[in-house]
């Protein structure tokens, strides 16, 4: 394979990834402005936390489709038009699924830590964050890792299967 093709496969890939990302984004900061405007005009209804909330799903996102797309890129699917089959879709889903929930395994521990500390503390989440790293180190960051992967996995690799192959059936069906 000459330079200039693996150039253009590269940009092709990139359009694969950047696109469901920058929906996924644009999605969740639709979310936050509805929460920042809910904030200030209405009450707020034990909603303590709902920035670091938002941002906390964000890298997951961003996982999930890049996982999910280097798989199926690595997998030769989409080459040549081709679409791919359940297994396909059900591996590059796996391959997200992880990704997304490693990713956001670290900011998960520190949410459920600010969340959990006294209501008056004024500890802030970075300040929670240094303490964690000080006591426990990097491994910290990923406690509860295990199970998250062992419960949320499989819903995630489910749903995410189930929409991605359906997806690949109706785009090939309305060509």
């Amino acid at each position: 394979m000459d330079e200039e093709s693996l150039i253009s496969l590269e940009k092709k890939d990139l359009g694969c990834i950047v696109v469901p990302v920058l929906q996924s984004c644009a999605m969740h900061l639709v979310s936050w402005k509805i929460l920042c405007v809910s904030k200030t005009n209405a009450p707020r209804f034990g909603f303590r936390y709902s920035k670091p909330i938002v941002l906390f799903y964000t890298p997951g996102s961003f996982a999930l489709f890049g996982g999910n797309t280097a798989a199926k890129i690595f997998m030769g699917v989409g080459e040549d038009g081709n679409r791919a089959t359940w297994a396909q879709d059900a591996i590059a889903s796996c391959v997200g699924a992880t990704a997304s929930i490693t990713v956001a395994a670290p900011l998960d521990v520190i949410k459920t830590r600010v969340q959990n500390r006294p209501f008056d503390s004024p500890e802030s989440g970075m300040t929670i964050f240094k303490r964690l790293i000080k006591n426990e180190g990097i491994g910290g960051l990923f406690k509860g890792l295990t199970p998250k992967l062992l419960v949320v996995g499989p819903k995630l690799v489910f749903s995410f299967t189930i929409a991605q192959h359906l997806i690949g059936y109706f785009e090939h069906r309305l060509k």
